[in-house]
C-alpha cells in the first residue's frame, strides 16, 4: 500500500474523529499500541502470533495499520480486516476500551530478518505514530 493510500487512511480518519470527539484527551495517560511477537525466533512455515496491546486512556475512538512483512501468510485475522496485501487493519469510532488483538501469520521459507512496520492514532493525536514493541522476527 502506498504512504499517500495510508495518510490518506489516517486524514479521513482524523476528520471523522475529530468531529465526533466530544472528550479531551487524558494528559496524564500515554496512548500506545505495543506490538508482541510469539515466538521471536521460528522455522520456515511456522506460525506466528501478532499480539497488539491497546491503551487507549480516556480517549473513546482510534486507528491500526500493522503492517507485516512481504511474504507472509495471514492464518487467522482475528478482529482486524485485511484489505491490502500485508496490512492488518481495526477502526474504533465508539467507546473504545484497552484491549489486545491477535492475528496469526505463517513464516515464508526465506531465512532471515523481516521487518513489521504500522502506525496508529487515537482521535486526541494530532498525527500517527508508529506502532511500538517488538519491530522483528527472524527466520531460521
Amino acid at each position: 500500500m502506498s504512504r499517500k493510500i495510508i495518510a490518506l487512511f489516517f486524514i479521513v480518519l482524523s476528520a471523522v474523529l475529530v468531529s465526533g470527539c466530544t472528550q479531551g484527551p487524558d494528559l496524564g495517560t500515554e496512548y500506545t499500541v505495543v506490538r508482541t511477537l510469539s515466538p521471536a525466533t521460528v522455522a520456515p512455515g511456522e506460525i506466528v502470533t501478532v499480539k497488539l496491546s491497546v491503551n487507549v486512556g480516556s480517549d473513546r475512538y482510534y486507528a491500526i495499520d500493522d503492517v507485516y512483512p512481504s511474504g507472509w501468510e495471514v492464518v487467522d485475522k482475528g478482529e482486524g480486516s485485511i484489505d491490502h496485501s500485508g496490512h492488518w487493519k481495526y477502526v474504533i469510532i465508539a467507546d473504545a476500551v484497552n484491549t489486545e488483538f491477535t492475528y496469526t501469520i505463517k513464516a515464508p521459507n526465506q531465512a532471515g530478518t523481516h521487518t513489521f512496520g504500522g502506525e496508529y492514532m487515537f482521535a486526541s493525536m494530532e498525527d500517527v505514530v508508529p506502532i511500538k514493541g517488538q519491530g522483528t522476527l527472524t527466520v531460521q
